[in-house]
């Protein structure tokens, strides 16, 4: 886990005319939106339409968005990649601006309302087409993982933990001694888990509780930043909204991950193991990643929630 530089400013003169140069637009505004960990973004309105425009120092986030469009529908919305391109020492990337607000920023009543759309979203998410592509885990620009199984992906982390303990992170770690008893315990149950994986190549966003999906009128009209996207076990994503659920207070009583795994449903056997394995993968990247940030209340956290998980698997 490498952050890169952030990318270098641009200035809205030279916005203006790299899109009439390379793609023809004349634009009307341009105003800075939500960026993203790796990346900074304005929004763009035009004659044509309104569009989001990103920077970054590297074009790999971008390239998966542009692959994972194809498989966009009217259950999952991806807005189409219009052009990606280099200017300086950044890339950028233009996509459609999609409607509508963050799901983290509904309430508790709106986001009861829009549960029936998330599980459309997380079925026509798993059952999109894989052929032609291959290996599990994140993808390449051509859609191919490279792993040869969603366990080899999950268990990076195992030899991330053994091998690198030079990385800046354990410094941390080091000064934080539950959350690596915590790291280093999950590991060795992980290695013990991922046996009860499913073998099926399904899509997973892998980042849908973090700005990164829009909703309006109680529909999921976006969704978008398909950086982190893996072909593995679907059960991935729905571990994704347990694991995080109680970091959002306002949503209390709504049972937001209950009722999206009763309304998606688990296919195949293991689906408690299963669904316990990705959720303590979630945690245990977040622990090495929020040491790697340094973001000690996080950390503490999210170590916390992950012990709490160890307890219960045994």
């Amino acid at each position: 886990m490498s952050k890169p530089d952030p990318p270098s400013l641009i200035s809205p003169e030279e916005i203006r005319q790299l899109l009439h140069d390379d793609l023809g637009l004349e634009v009307d505004t341009i105003v800075p939106i939500r960026s993203g960990a790796w990346s900074s973004a304005v929004g763009i309105t035009t004659r044509h339409g309104d569009y989001v425009m990103r920077f970054s120092r590297t074009d790999e986030d971008f390239r998966r968005d542009q692959f994972v469009a194809r498989f966009a529908g009217l259950n999952l919305p991806i807005p189409r990649v219009l052009g990606i391109g280099q200017i300086d020492s950044n890339w950028w990337c233009l996509s459609e601006r999609v409607p509508g607000i963050h799901l983290d920023d509904l309430n508790a009543a709106d986001l009861a309302a829009t549960i029936p759309s998330l599980a459309d979203m997380l079925i026509a998410m798993r059952s999109v087409d894989a052929s032609g592509t291959l290996g599990y885990g994140g993808l390449d620009a051509a859609g191919n993982g490279r792993f040869e199984s969603f366990g080899d992906q999950l268990l990076e982390i195992a030899k991330d933990v053994l091998e690198r303990r030079e990385d800046s992170r354990y410094d941390t770690l080091q000064q934080h001694p539950q959350a690596l008893a915590t790291l280093e315990r999950g590991v060795e149950t992980l290695q013990h888990q991922v046996q009860f994986l499913s073998s099926s190549r399904q899509l997973i966003h892998m980042d849908t509780l973090n700005y990164n999906l829009n909703v309006q009128n109680n529909r999921v009209s976006g969704v978008y930043d398909w950086g982190c996207a893996m072909w593995g076990d679907a059960v991935y994503d729905l571990a994704w909204f347990a694991f995080w659920e109680p970091w959002y207070p306002q949503w209390q009583g709504v049972h937001l991950a209950e009722s999206i795994i009763d309304l998606v449903g688990i296919q195949g056997d293991h689906a408690d193991e299963r669904l316990a394995c990705c959720k303590l993968h979630i945690g245990l990247d977040h622990i090495r990643y929020n040491a790697f940030t340094r973001n000690i209340g996080s950390l503490e956290r999210v170590a916390e929630a992950t012990e709490r998980l160890l307890d219960e698997i045994g």
